[in-house]
């Protein structure tokens, strides 16, 4: 059986489907909308089973678990906590700043410092060289975000809100609870529409995504067991507690 996006119609894989819930997401326009035949019978033979299970409700806490869930009768707060220095991001780091020592040493060369005279034509060449210089410091800036960003993200019955941090950078925003649509193991980036940064990648390579209109909110998990302790938990609120206007706002 093959879906396709009503508003593209573009095939939509088999992990981008949620069996339990029959809500299904486009990777090119990125469309949330329900397959008819899996909410009809989701037990029915319409779909193969995924390739990850499904988990229906709470589990337990993984004892190595960075992520904290605090879970009240009508609201829900999930803190995702900076990475901190992790071996994992030394690869991506060291040629971070080898390539910008790479490009310094060739733009030092075009501006005639070693033993050349400096002109104009010298510093228009030396201007090449800056796309480089830009994707060397995307990339280190991209370790350093990784290591220091923290996430909070807050549910009830009327608002999804979230906010980041990362040093002295803060930021945040929010949306009415009727447009998130489902809770989904995430998957890793198939085209450059959907970029979740090479360094993030690599320290937390389990995503937990709330997906609502447009767009979907991911939540960095460090291992499998954290990724479907936080979906169950997400799951469970959302099948809980459904969406009623004019709720309160927390104050951050």
């Amino acid at each position: 059986m093959k879906i396709l996006c009503p508003n593209c119609e573009t095939e939509v894989a088999v992990e981008d489907v949620d069996l339990s819930t029959g809500w299904a997401r486009c990777r090119e326009c990125n469309e949330a909308f329900q397959v008819p035949e899996i909410a009809r019978s989701r037990t029915g033979n319409a779909f193969d089973a995924p390739t990850a299970p499904v988990f229906d409700g709470p589990i337990e806490r993984p004892a190595d678990a960075r992520i904290v869930i605090e879970r009240r009768p009508d609201k829900l707060f999930v803190y995702v906590p900076p990475f901190g220095f992790r071996l994992a991001v030394l690869p991506v780091m060291g040629f971070a700043v080898f390539w910008l020592g790479f490009v310094a040493f060739w733009t030092a060369g075009a501006l005639g410092m070693f033993g050349g005279r400096m002109g104009l034509e010298n510093i228009l060449f030396a201007c090449f060289s800056i796309p480089f210089w830009l994707v060397g410091f995307a990339m280190l800036g991209g370790c350093l975000w990784a290591m220091g960003a923290s996430r909070l993200v807050y549910m009830d019955a009327s608002t999804l809100m979230t906010r980041l941090k990362a040093y002295l950078f803060s930021w945040r925003w929010s949306i009415s609870r009727d447009l998130v649509q489902m809770v989904r193991h995430g998957t890793a980036p198939t085209s450059r529409t959907e970029n979740s940064g090479s360094v993030n990648v690599v320290l937390a390579p389990h995503v937990v995504e709330i997906v609502y209109k447009n767009g979907k909110l991911p939540i960095a998990c460090a291992n499998a067991d954290e990724q479907r302790w936080v979906y169950g938990e997400i799951r469970a609120f959302l099948d809980s507690v459904p969406f009623r206007p004019g709720g309160e706002s927390p104050m951050w």
